[in-house]
């Protein structure tokens, strides 16, 4: 196991543990500090499409994000991972109502299957990133699947948002990266926003 790697394994370890100890109560609380300060970004005001995914575990919540954002007439999409389990893939679907959203990978919420035709156009998108922490360059780290990595490779994103607890931003430099891997242009927590060139 190289370096990065390893270094990476560990600190999921240590996100995973803390996010753990989260009360239902924080959670709630925190997500609505989150979601409120996205909506005051200019980056959501402006974009008529969001890429963004259903919140598991203890994650922040983006039901309510979803929510806004349709009753603003935006063009919602989430992922649905897809594929052979050893050639999986992720693409964006529209969603028009949250009873559009059934469980899929890893019983995380994504799109109905009868829902055939992913967006294609998203250069004037705006991403919203889940992860297990950031740091202040914007460097991200994510669960180990690589979807996003792979997404953003392919398709190009007007911004893309990471949305994570104080204690999930980490300071700069601290999260191993490798060529692949894609930086957030803006990282949101209940207390900070945070351009990634700040």
């Amino acid at each position: 196991m190289n370096e990065i790697i390893r270094k990476k394994a560990e600190l999921r370890k240590q996100m995973k543990q803390k996010k753990e100890q989260l009360t239902e109560k924080e959670i709630f609380f925190y997500s609505r500090e989150i979601i409120k300060n996205l909506m005051e970004q200019k980056e959501y005001q402006e974009c008529q499409t969001i890429l963004t995914y259903a919140n598991f575990n203890q994650e922040v919540i983006t039901i309510g994000l979803i929510r806004q954002a349709l009753a603003e007439k935006k063009t919602v999409a989430l992922p649905r991972i897809e594929g052979t389990k050893n050639d999986r893939r992720m693409e964006f679907y529209q969603i028009t109502a949250l009873e559009d959203l059934e469980s899929g990978y890893d019983s995380i919420l994504e799109p109905k299957e009868e829902i055939i035709e992913p967006i294609r156009e998203t250069k004037e998108a705006l991403m919203i990133l889940p992860g297990l922490a950031f740091d202040k360059d914007g460097a991200r780290l994510g669960y180990g699947g690589g979807f996003y990595d792979r997404y953003l490779k392919h398709h190009g994103v007007r911004a893309a948002i990471g949305l994570c607890y104080d204690f999930q931003l980490l300071p700069a430099g601290e999260i191993p990266t490798e060529e692949t891997d894609h930086r957030a242009t803006k990282i949101l927590t209940p207390t900070r926003i945070l351009s990634s060139n700040d």
